[in-house]
């Protein structure tokens, strides 16, 4: 059959977010509600009566429209309740290359495209199973992980708990990683607006330490037996008291009949795998494509 295209309008979003439910990859990216947040009036591409789908997260510039990855959409692609065929996902991104001159998109670990028809890099995320006993979990910290969860331990009056508020997660984001890094307002507001969505839904939470003061926070979304770690912060006091590994390890504690995997979204970042791999977690590689259809005067601004 013939994918069909579709603009936001047209696109069923019941039937939408009822077919994410039943994919082989049913991640909270690419919920409606979600994509409406991240890429408002996002569009679509259709196989066989929503059997398998695709979102299309797309901006204009210089009257050009291309294909993006949102913030906060890790990975999106195409999502099916039947195992994704490599046929399957270069007919969907022939599709693409033929109505957007420019797509630069993250394909899910489940879409593996033909390397004859489409060039693509591998990205790596991490991800630690929750189904087993926390003990044989612990087993599989490193020495370092287990090195500063002593050190919390030991730390006088610290306190987790949840929270509604996220603001001073993000306030502590800015004043330290937040400042190495080129974000603007939208970035933080788009994340706020994400936590409102999913707190309404019931499939997010938010998490502080503090000993007197913040020390770290975390902000988790929650869906299909899936928590994925989508934003933390830490301040200074945190780094030494060793309070991030012990938010995430108290996280585990508490989900382990809940959750059945710890996506760590992430990471490319050698620092930030060493961190995540600290916890036993384990790689699982998803595709990036890149597609340069635009006009020889614009192209050289891409490659």
């Amino acid at each position: 059959m013939q994918i069909k295209y579709l603009r936001h309008s047209q696109i069923d979003k019941d039937k939408w977010d009822n077919q994410i439910d039943l994919s082989t990859f049913p991640i909270i990216y690419a919920k409606s509600w979600y994509l409406d947040v991240v890429s408002p009036n996002w569009e679509a591409l259709i196989l066989d009566d929503y059997k398998w789908i695709m979102p299309l997260t797309y901006k204009t510039k210089m009257g050009i429209t291309y294909l993006f990855q949102p913030h906060f959409t890790q990975q999106l692609g195409i999502f099916g309740a039947e195992t994704t065929t490599p046929e399957i996902v270069n007919q969907f991104l022939t599709t693409i290359s033929k109505k957007f001159k420019l797509t630069e998109i993250n394909l899910n670990q489940l879409n593996i495209p033909s390397n004859e028809t489409f060039v693509h890099t591998w990205n790596t995320n991490l991800e630690l199973s929750l189904t087993t006993s926390y003990e044989n979990i612990y087993t599989n910290y490193n020495q370092n992980t287990k090195r500063n969860l002593k050190k919390a331990a030991n730390t006088t009056n610290l306190d987790i708990c949840e929270t509604n508020e996220i603001d001073e997660i993000i306030h502590q984001f800015k004043i330290n990683r937040g400042q190495k890094l080129d974000l603007n307002d939208n970035y933080y507001n788009t994340l706020k607006k994400i936590v409102q969505e999913a707190s309404q839904r019931g499939k997010c939470k938010s998490i502080v330490v503090t000993n007197d003061e913040f020390c770290s926070g975390a902000i988790f979304a929650i869906d299909n037996e899936r928590a994925i770690y989508l934003f933390s912060a830490n301040s200074e006091l945190g780094k030494k008291q060793g309070t991030a590994h012990f938010l995430i390890d108290q996280f585990i504690q508490r989900h382990l009949t809940q959750v059945d995997l710890l996506d760590f979204e992430g990471s490319n970042n050698t620092n930030l795998s060493q961190f995540y791999n600290g916890f036993g977690a384990k790689p699982a590689r998803y595709p990036s494509i890149k597609i340069n259809n635009l006009p020889r005067g614009l192209k050289w601004l891409k490659d």
